[in-house]
């Protein structure tokens, strides 16, 4: 599942889509672009994937808040 939530303004609002159910199920992937306008709702164990890109160089780093993986 793919969600962007760019427009949002805060965590509460991603409740519409019956958030907590979908982070409960462990066969659910969930990609989301512009975590840190809802970083409340993002539980903290959630697998982190950035892409970054300067120049003609891009850079992919992942693992978890607590810096596991990168």
């Amino acid at each position: 599942m793919h969600i962007d939530a760019y427009r949002l303004e805060k965590a509460p609002e991603i409740d519409v889509l019956d958030w907590d159910t979908l982070i409960a199920d462990p066969k659910n992937i969930i990609v989301l672009e512009w975590p840190e306008n809802i970083a409340e709702a993002v539980p903290k164990d959630a697998i982190r994937i950035t892409l970054t890109g300067t120049g003609g160089t891009r850079t992919i780093s992942y693992g978890k808040e607590n810096g596991e993986g990168e």
